[in-house]
């Protein structure tokens, strides 16, 4: 590579980090959309499950036949492996990923999302010396 190329390259690379922060909005995006369309499916899923133990005879919407079925697997005990329904991680887990995303989507947009997103990506303690 001849140094005009890796000038150029350089470059190109200096820019393009200047309006996105890691992978671009379009990743960030799609992660959004996906951590969304999660925490929906895990609030029907929670939802069932509370309906299931109310009434013993309820059929949650994940069952579409007898050989497709949830409801043994919300009746079972690794359902509420933690002592709560297992599908409230979900909740949580989907909300903050779409949550932290939906920042790094709008990063281009507001300077604040793009200081908060960069605030994200850099490791707490950071010193050229390494640890202590």
């Amino acid at each position: 590579m001849t140094a005009a190329g890796a000038a150029d390259t350089g470059g190109r690379q200096a820019r393009r980090s200047v309006h996105t922060i890691g992978a671009g909005p379009g990743l960030a995006w799609l992660l959004v959309a996906t951590g969304a369309l999660g925490l929906v499916a895990s609030f029907v899923i929670t939802v069932d499950k509370i309906r299931l133990a109310e009434n013993p005879d309820f059929r949650p919407s994940c069952s579409i036949n007898p050989i497709l079925s949830c409801t043994n697997v919300m009746r079972s005990a690794q359902a509420s492996a933690f002592g709560f329904p297992n599908p409230l991680i979900g909740l949580a887990a989907y909300a903050a990923s779409a949550s932290r995303h939906s920042f790094h989507a709008v990063a281009g947009l507001w300077p604040w999302c793009a200081a908060l997103a960069k605030a994200w990506q850099e490791p707490p303690y950071h010193s050229a010396r390494g640890p202590a």
